[in-house]
């Protein structure tokens, strides 16, 4: 997605989402975690909601700062492979060495990209007087998002392409300038459809109907069947 959005709006600052960056943190780190680096992270992704001016993302950035430089040796940590020995599912076949503490480097990459990219204080360094910046896709997930589940939903079995042009349709209609949907129509939609074709007489499908007939039969052995019918249990 931050592929698309920067190619299409290259100019554009991202604000990424604080709930999910915590759920990030709590999938690398788990919400118990053993480790004293993991601990000592963990508090720090947690400081992250308390953070509401540029002051404080300042103190909460150099937090993080002085973390990685306590730990640096041990983000570094390398396990080499034992002949014999048994290798993490994530290892590929033939690799060597891989860094012992892969989840703390998860953890501690996700957030040190952030910073770098710029994507963690847009919405303290774009605020505006009267103006609100969200911090959480919590708006959108129960708005937008909540609306395309229900379509979904309530419209189920509807073909791959039709449901993705109502969700289409659904969306457009929720753009702060949506057009009258009349300004839409085009001459093609007032066209004739093209007649359903019908079965030719010669097909031999009136002969099987009247031979076999149209509806269930239960005497098709198609019918609900109970009890065990004679077998053992």
């Amino acid at each position: 997605m931050t592929t698309t959005i920067k190619r299409l709006w290259p100019g554009t600052r991202i604000q990424r989402c604080h709930f999910h960056i915590r759920q990030a943190a709590n999938k690398h780190l788990t919400r118990r975690p053993n480790l004293p680096a993991n601990k000592e992270l963990l508090a720090i992704y947690k400081m992250l909601t308390d953070v509401s001016t540029l002051e404080q993302a300042a103190a909460w950035t150099g937090e993080f700062a002085g973390w990685e430089a306590k730990w640096e040796a041990f983000l570094k940590h390398r396990t080499t492979a034992q002949s014999g020995a048994p290798r993490p599912s994530y290892v590929r076949p033939g690799q060597h060495w891989w860094y012992t503490h892969l989840r703390t480097r998860r953890a501690w990459k996700l957030v040190a990209g952030l910073i770098r990219d710029d994507q963690l204080f847009t919405w303290l360094e774009l605020a505006e007087e009267g103006l609100v910046i969200a911090k959480t896709t919590n708006a959108l997930e129960g708005g937008p998002n909540k609306a395309i589940k229900d379509f979904l939903r309530h419209h189920r079995g509807l073909p791959v392409e039709h449901a993705r042009r109502g969700v289409d349709w659904l969306l457009y209609r929720q753009t702060e300038a949506a057009s009258d949907p009349w300004e839409l129509v085009t001459p093609s939609a007032w066209a004739k459809k093209p007649e359903r074709r019908l079965v030719r007489p010669d097909s031999g499908r009136s002969e099987t109907t009247s031979l076999y007939g149209t509806s269930f039969s239960i005497e098709d052995g198609n019918g609900i069947q109970k009890g065990w019918g004679g077998r053992s249990r």
